[in-house]
């Protein structure tokens, strides 16, 4: 854009000071400096926009992902809570030698 030198040589203008009516006159080669940064004002608004509507895209997914996962995490706690209160006491269901079927030896093969 250049050198922001300028920046001075506009004074300040209030809105109730007799100035602010009066027009101005400036160079081709300041209204193309004004054109210039306005439209590089108008392609940054533009980008932000659409990386703005990407964003919004992506959060989107990303809390529909959350919802689901936080559904499956109900639905499995209630199965887990379903499960605990309908099976019986640890030590009946845990396996113990009484329980293992009888399985017998191989037989003993001499060479």
């Amino acid at each position: 854009m250049g050198d922001d030198t300028n920046t001075n040589t506009m004074p300040d203008v209030q809105q109730d000071d007799p100035l602010s009516d009066v027009p101005l006159e400036f160079t081709q080669r300041t209204y193309n400096e004004l054109l210039a940064r306005f439209m590089y004002v108008e392609s940054m608004c533009t980008e932000l926009t659409t990386s703005k509507d990407f964003l919004q895209a992506k959060f989107a997914e990303a809390e529909q992902r959350i919802l689901t996962l936080q559904v499956t995490v109900l639905n499995q706690s209630e199965t887990i809570k379903k499960l605990e209160t309908n099976s019986p006491a640890p030590a009946a269901s845990a396996p113990s030698a009484k329980n293992e079927p009888k399985i017998p030896d191989p037989p003993h093969v001499q060479r």
